[in-house]
């Protein structure tokens, strides 16, 4: 793979926080076998290169990501950025990479419910 098809380091890094983060929301779209587990694997460049098999399809997804994410990057400094171009951008970023959002298991959604109504009775916001 040429260095014109590789995601940067920055980039990597901040994919690697995206996938922790919502681990317990991402599921693989592929079929077994068919590619390397974004979510498992270290080596993001190695996921794309099983992903797409040829360097311009490579080349593309490797440009769209380092779009999607200064885009994510500029979206979550924006305290008034809209939310749904958030999960957008998000939604878009995991699916070049294999990955699906699915719904929050019940209990993050419980958690986050009493958090929410905990900060609000206190006045507190996020």
């Amino acid at each position: 793979m040429s260095t014109n098809t590789k995601l940067s380091l920055v980039t990597c890094y901040y994919i690697h926080r995206l996938l922790r983060r919502h681990a317990h929301e991402l599921k693989s779209v592929l079929a077994s076998g068919a590619g390397l587990d974004a979510t498992a694997e270290p080596d993001l460049n190695g996921v794309l290169e099983s992903l797409y098999l040829d360097e311009p399809e490579i080349a593309e997804n490797v440009r769209k990501l380092e779009v999607l994410i200064r885009w994510h990057q500029t979206l979550a400094n924006d305290k008034a950025s809209n939310f749904q171009q958030l999960a957008d951008v998000e939604r878009q970023l995991f699916w070049i990479l294999g990955l699906k959002k699915i719904k929050k298991p019940e209990k993050y959604e419980r958690v986050e419910s009493s958090a929410n109504q905990s900060h609000l009775v206190s006045g507190n916001r996020f």
